[in-house]
Order: C-alpha cells, then sequence, then structure tokens
C-alpha cells in the first residue's frame, strides 16, 4: 500500500525536472549504484512472487448415488436387526425410537453386506473393498464425465476413509484401477472422523502450492461402513447403526481457473484431542462382551460446541467485516473487565457467508449449530434434507449438501459458502468457498431437459408452483424429482401402502396435519393412495399437492394430482 503513492510521487518529480536535468543527474551516478537500484526491487518483487500463495480453485466434484437396491426402510432395517440373536428387545427398542428421531428418511442405503442376515458373517475384507471400490469408482466416473479431465493431468491423489485401512491401500486401489501416472503424489488419511473432508482439502492445497502451476488433485471423501457393523448391545455403541449410510464424493482441486467453478478462500483446523474428554468423546473400543463398535460419549454435544466457538474463533477474523469484529472485541474486553456477567457476543456469520454447509452428522447437531450460529431454517435446509435423504455419510455429507444448494437455484455467483465439519480427535473443521460459476442446471434446466428426454411432463406444466406447498419425492435411476419448495413442506415416506409411514414423517418433521405435503407412497399396489385421498378430500380448493405411488414395477410414477386444503 507504501509502494503505489511513492512511485506516483517520484514519477511526478521526474516529470517536473525534464529529459536534460534527468540526462545530466544520471550521467554523474556511478554505474554500480545504477545497477544496484534497478536489481534489487527486481530481485524482491521476483521473490514475492515465487512466495506469495497461489489461490487454489476447485473445478469441479460429484457424489455417489445410492443404488435403489441398497435402499434399507425402516422397517427393513429393524427387522433384520431382530434376526441378530446378540440384539435383545431392549437394544431394538432403543434403535427403534433413535431411528424416529434421527431425522434420516427412509431413501438411504446400507452396503450390500449389510443386507444379509448374520451380517458379520458377510462383512469381510473383500466386501469391505468392494464397497469402497462401488462408491469411489462411480464417484470419481461421474466427476472425470462431468470435468472432462484426462487423468494423465492429474498430480494428486488424497483419500481420506477413516474405519478401513487395508493394504495395498485404498490409493493404491484408485491408481491400479485407473492406471495412473508412477509419480503421482498419494496419501491416504485414516482415523480422522467425519471432519476429514476439510482436512484433505488443506492438505491438497499446500500440497498444490509446491507443485507445477496448472496441476490438479484429486480428492477422495467417503466412509467404508462394511466391516464397522456393531452386535453388541451397548446403547452408545448402537448409535453409528442407525445414523451412518454408505455414501461418498470425489472432488477436483487445481491451481488453474480455467474451468474452476469456487475458489478456496480458507481453511481453518480446530483439534481440542489435549483434552482427555474430548479425545475420549468418540472412541472406538470392544465391549465386554468383545464387539467392536464407536462409541459417541454422552457429552459429545457439548465437546462439539466448544470445538465450534475455537473454530469461529480462529475463521472470524478471516472473514467477518469490520464491525462484527469491532462487537465481538467489545465483548470479550467487556467479560474479561466486568466478569462473566456480560454475555458473549456471538458474530453474525450470516453477514459473511450467502451459503451454509454443516456436516450431517444427526438432527442435534444441525439443531445446536443452527441455535449457536442464529441461522434461519432455510440456511440450514441442506443439512436436513441430505441428513434425511442420504443418512451420515461422513466425511462427505457436506458436498452433498452443497449439491443440494445448486439443485435448488440458491447458488449465485459470487456467493460465499462455509463448510463446517466434525470429527473425532475431537476436530472441528471448517473452510470457506466463493462460487465463481454456479452449476449450469442450478435453476433446474437438467431437470427439465431428463423430462423432456424421457416424455415426463415437467413441474412447470403440470401447474406446480416454484417455491410453494407442492412437492413430489420420487425415486428413480436418476436420483429424487426436486423438491420444489421450503423445507417445511417436503415430507417423503416409503409406507406399506396404509398411509402410516406419511403421518410419521409429519410427526417427526413437525409438519402440520393438514398442510399441503407430498406423499411418495412404495406400497405394493395403490389402495395407499386411494385411502390418502378419501381420508383428505376435501371440497375447500387451495394448495395442489401431489402423490408419488409406486407400483410392483418398482419404480415411482406421477399418478394424478389432488386439490388438498392448504
Amino acid at each position: 500500500m507504501v509502494t503505489v503513492p511513492v512511485a506516483a510521487a517520484g514519477l511526478i518529480a521526474m516529470v517536473h525536472l525534464g529529459a536534460e536535468e534527468l540526462a545530466s543527474r544520471f550521467s554523474v551516478l556511478n554505474p554500480v549504484h545504477l545497477f544496484l537500484a534497478c536489481f534489487f526491487p527486481a530481485a524482491a518483487a521476483i521473490v514475492y512472487l515465487m512466495l506469495r500463495p497461489r489461490a487454489v480453485y476447485l473445478v469441479d466434484y460429484a457424489g455417489f448415488c445410492t443404488p435403489f437396491n441398497c435402499r434399507v426402510p425402516f422397517a427393513t432395517f429393524l427387522e433384520h436387526a431382530k434376526q441378530h440373536p446378540q440384539l435383545n428387545e431392549r437394544s431394538i427398542w432403543f434403535m427403534t425410537r433413535l431411528m424416529e428421531r434421527s431425522g434420516i428418511g427412509e431413501e438411504t442405503g446400507l452396503p450390500p453386506a449389510h443386507h444379509y442376515v448374520g451380517t458379520h458373517k458377510y462383512c469381510s475384507v473383500d466386501a469391505a473393498r468392494s464397497e469402497f471400490e462401488l462408491v469411489a469408482f462411480s464417484a470419481i466416473d461421474d466427476l472425470l464425465t462431468k470435468t472432462g479431465i484426462a487423468l494423465d493431468t492429474v498430480d494428486i491423489l488424497i483419500v481420506n476413509c477413516s474405519l478401513f485401512c487395508p493394504t495395498p491401500s485404498l490409493v493404491d486401489m484408485i491408481i491400479n484401477k485407473y492406471k495412473l501416472r508412477s509419480d503421482i503424489r498419494g496419501m491416504h488419511l485414516a482415523g480422522m472422523g467425519c471432519s476429514a473432508g476439510m482436512i484433505s482439502v488443506g492438505l491438497a492445497r499446500n500440497l498444490l502450492q509446491v507443485a507445477r502451476q496448472g496441476a490438479h488433485a484429486l480428492v477422495i471423501s467417503m466412509e467404508t461402513i462394511t466391516p464397522n457393523y456393531y452386535l453388541g448391545t451397548e446403547r452408545a455403541m448402537l448409535l453409528p447403526n442407525c445414523l451412518f449410510r454408505i455414501g461418498g464424493a470425489a472432488a477436483l482441486l487445481s491451481t488453474s481457473s480455467a474451468k474452476a467453478r469456487f475458489r478456496l478462500r480458507h481453511v481453518v483446523r480446530t483439534l481440542t484431542g489435549a483434552e482427555d474428554s474430548s479425545y475420549q468423546c468418540v472412541f472406538q473400543e470392544e465391549d465386554r462382551e468383545g464387539h467392536r463398535g464407536i462409541n459417541l460419549n454422552k457429552d459429545l454435544m457439548n465437546i462439539a460446541g466448544n470445538s465450534l466457538k475455537a473454530n469461529i474463533t480462529a475463521m472470524g477474523p478471516l472473514v467477518l467485516p469490520a464491525r462484527e469484529q469491532l462487537m465481538f472485541a467489545f465483548s470479550f474486553i467487556a467479560r474479561k473487565v466486568i466478569g462473566k456477567r456480560v454475555k458473549p457476543y456471538i458474530p453474525d456469520f450470516r453477514t459473511a457467508f450467502e451459503q451454509f454447509c454443516i456436516h450431517a452428522g444427526g438432527r442435534a447437531v444441525i439443531d445446536e449449530l443452527q441455535k449457536s450460529l442464529s441461522l434461519s431454517d432455510e440456511q440450514v435446509e441442506a443439512s436436513r434434507m441430505t441428513l434425511h435423504r442420504f443418512g451420515n455419510t461422513s466425511s462427505s455429507s457436506l458436498w452433498y449438501e452443497l449439491a443440494y444448494i445448486e439443485a435448488k437455484g440458491r447458488m449465485r455467483k459470487g456467493d460465499r459458502v462455509w463448510m463446517i465439519g466434525f470429527g473425532s480427535g475431537f476436530k472441528c473443521n471448517s473452510a470457506a468457498w466463493e462460487c465463481i460459476e454456479p452449476a449450469r442446471n442450478a435453476h433446474g434446466s437438467g431437470l427439465r431437459e431428463r423430462r423432456r428426454a424421457t416424455g415426463r411432463p415437467t413441474a412447470a406444466r403440470r401447474g406446480w408452483p416454484a417455491e410453494g406447498a407442492a412437492a413430489a419425492a420420487c425415486r428413480g435411476s436418476g436420483g429424487s424429482l426436486q423438491v420444489r419448495c421450503r423445507v417445511t413442506t417436503a415430507a417423503a415416506c416409503v409406507g406399506s401402502g396404509d398411509g402410516g409411514g406419511l403421518r410419521r414423517v409429519r410427526r417427526r418433521q413437525r409438519l402440520p396435519a393438514d398442510g399441503a405435503t407430498a406423499a411418495a407412497c412404495g406400497g405394493s399396489d395403490d389402495s395407499g393412495m386411494r385411502r390418502e385421498r378419501r381420508r383428505r378430500r376435501s371440497t375447500d380448493g387451495a394448495a395442489t399437492a401431489a402423490i408419488a405411488c409406486g407400483g410392483n414395477d418398482g419404480g415411482c410414477r406421477l399418478r394424478r394430482e389432488r386439490r388438498w386444503p392448504a
């Protein structure tokens, strides 16, 4: 900031002196002095340009879409658990209550090995490798299709998977599958928990600083849950069975801005593992009967809150405007001088970010962060819907949430995105992104194109409002029909045909009993749809709602519309 005024003042002085005066003064100078006067500024400029951190960009990303044959509704999950002789009635009752309150939906999936009765007999190393290949290779293939990049241009490969660390490593499996270069830099991060995705992004950023300009880093974030099914009766260790689901994502980072969609602004890591309570709050161990599992401590929420405070304290000065920083500084000083009677000031991070991606670890985690950061329902909608549709997919959940925001058409050029992840250790890691180019189908153009290709009518042709009370969640090979409504109106249920699943979803998500919600009934016939229509029939025309009902063909088709009271 000082260089520009000084250079301007020197240029003005040279103009006032004139050409002849300048020539006479330069003639009396020593040539050595002239050389040094030119060399040192040039050398300083070169050193500055070489040492200045390079900007890192997100070219694109892709998430794994769970196949329909991996879907595990609540009834299937609980019926499967009842077949295990190790699980008693109290454990089944606890899992039932937990599933009802967890916030996850009926479309989440488990790996193929968990669909067999006697799961522990099929959770082998080969089954775990098959799950990794299914998730990772599918995500990589989708990413390569989206970006059109050649694998020879990938210089760095990072995989984070906490609970599965075979030999050869997961990185070697990808290298062998895609025949990558022999000089590629590959790393596998294990044991980092659900926040490992942001650790991988930070590691990729650091490695790209020393790589050639325009290098590419491929980051795979996932969790292999096949060998980690708990068969004991400890309630704290049964939680992962109910919450964790199959999923993964692939992201391509580069120091070249060509075709980039996001720019990485900051990565902040907070580790509180020096405290014993934090270190042991998420702990892999064996119970008294020798069954191995993940123990989630009852103090997990308090520890996560403390880690979040430490993380936002480090992130705040980097992203918050001056007014928010001054308010936080005054509050901090007042608490030091007056005492803890002064309420601490929580900075308004809504002034620094337009979009928020909070780790979908569970409904309690999302509720706590929404309260702590004073976020609206719309700002945490991506986290809730990701948890409902995919469950807790560990470190990859943040990428599912980013995809949800873009699919809803809410991402705009210049929007700032805050990703927050929590993990064992205990860690709270976050990353700040800036949108350069939103997805081309962010406004629903991709949905319209698919509908034209398949000959199915679009939501606009059916007369559904773009933002309102009409929503239909439809299962298909391409994922789910976009829910064109607010978070308070979306309810996807897969019942047995009696409509009871819809009522349970409404109770769990606190939806109005007669609100304009959508029902996806996955029964064996249309009887559930007919009973639901008869139960809700009304002559008072108000909001339009759609009923999606699946027949024997296993699909999910929109059959007809009905006028329901708003």
